[in-house]
């Protein structure tokens, strides 16, 4: 299965944008993973980027291309499936998106967002043995 790392709103069109974040704003992150992954028919897990808005690459063995550039310019990251209905392509190809692939569920990752350092968010991805699938450190933060 493939995955993105990606700010939540490269997810949305543009036309439902507005109403559904109008509509989650202000929810707790669990509440807001379950109302965005089921307005878009996929599972999500999201947190703030701390400071606000950066870049970042996603290393590790299940990232295609080895390491590829994501973004999180809403004030927020995420891991989500890949959209069903929606070609990520464009996105993917402007270093918004980073993708990953593996052979777990959604269900089966051990997703990490670990914001012990206030200004950046580090994400980690393991597989249910506690192998690691793929990684954002601090080290490799790219600012806007």
């Amino acid at each position: 299965m493939k995955y993105l790392v990606t700010d939540p709103c490269y997810l949305i069109d543009d036309e439902i944008h507005k109403g559904l974040w109008q509509r989650i704003c202000g929810l707790e992150h669990h509440s807001f993973d379950w109302k965005l992954g089921e307005a878009l028919g996929i599972k999500i897990k999201s947190a703030s980027t701390g400071y606000g808005d950066w870049s970042n690459r996603l290393c590790g063995p299940s990232v295609l291309k080895g390491c590829s550039r994501f973004t999180a310019d809403a004030g927020m990251v995420c891991v989500s499936e890949l959209p069903k209905d929606k070609d990520m392509t464009p996105t993917i190809e402007a270093g918004c998106c980073a993708v990953f692939e593996c052979n777990y569920s959604f269900d089966e990752l051990r997703i990490e967002f670990d914001h012990t350092d206030p200004m950046w968010t580090r994400i980690r991805i393991y597989a249910p043995d506690g192998k690691p699938l793929a990684y954002a450190e601090l080290s490799i933060v790219i600012p806007l």
